[in-house]
């Protein structure tokens, strides 16, 4: 419940929003950091909510098949989370929703929508609303940040394939299809800016947040 989980989630913490036929669920990043996939049946949706602490990307899958789940292979590309599949153990980029490796290789997953929000405008919005439960079976201090302060540095743990310095490592920005296909990206500054100096640009739901390379 919310109430519930406000004993411990900060109020600037981020997590996904997600809606199924009119009901709402939060998936803390406080949470989802350690773990990183929740396999959930919404409703009658199955879905995997994935998170990948080291490029700050959230994104919500569809999973076809129910019986079929997702987990991390400790494995990343370009930083981002790899996951594996448990019917045929291949292998998956979370950041392009499409696997890689093995039998399933150039299979892409079907994005479910979501939003990436903070604790606090979710449960004013929301206060009837479910959030993942802490309750995992795990022994995680999930008032710690297992990470520490690295969102908040340039510093890249991981190779890349390629870096761009147009922006500062590690900024927020907003990537989207434009109308002729190409991904664009739009710094989270003047997309969440309060001032006049904010974008007016209608993000679709496919939308990921995250940091620029």
């Amino acid at each position: 419940s919310v109430a519930s989980a406000d004993q411990y989630l900060k109020d600037e913490g981020l997590g996904l929003d997600v809606e199924v036929d009119g009901k709402r669920r939060f998936y803390p990043f406080q949470i989802l950091v350690w773990h990183e996939i929740v396999n959930d049946l919404f409703g009658d949706v199955p879905l995997a909510v994935t998170f990948s602490p080291l490029t700050m990307t959230g994104i919500v899958f569809e999973r076809s098949d129910p019986s079929v789940t997702f987990g991390v292979s400790s494995k990343l590309w370009n930083n981002n989370l790899v996951m594996i599949d448990s019917a045929s153990k291949s292998l998956w980029s979370q950041l392009l929703g499409r696997a890689v490796s093995g039998e399933r290789s150039g299979t892409e997953l079907v994005a479910y929508p979501s939003a990436v929000v903070s604790w606090t405008d979710w449960k004013e919005a929301n206060p009837r609303g479910e959030v993942l439960s802490r309750e995992t079976g795990a022994d995680r201090d999930y008032t710690r940040n297992p990470y520490g302060n690295y969102e908040l540095t340039q510093a890249i743990n991981f190779p890349l394939t390629s870096v761009d310095a147009r922006l500062p490592a590690k900024s927020i920005v907003y990537v989207d299809v434009a109308k002729d296909g190409s991904r664009v990206a739009y710094p989270a500054a003047l997309i969440e800016s309060p001032s006049n100096d904010r974008l007016d640009i209608a993000l679709s739901a496919s939308a990921i947040r995250g940091f620029w390379f």
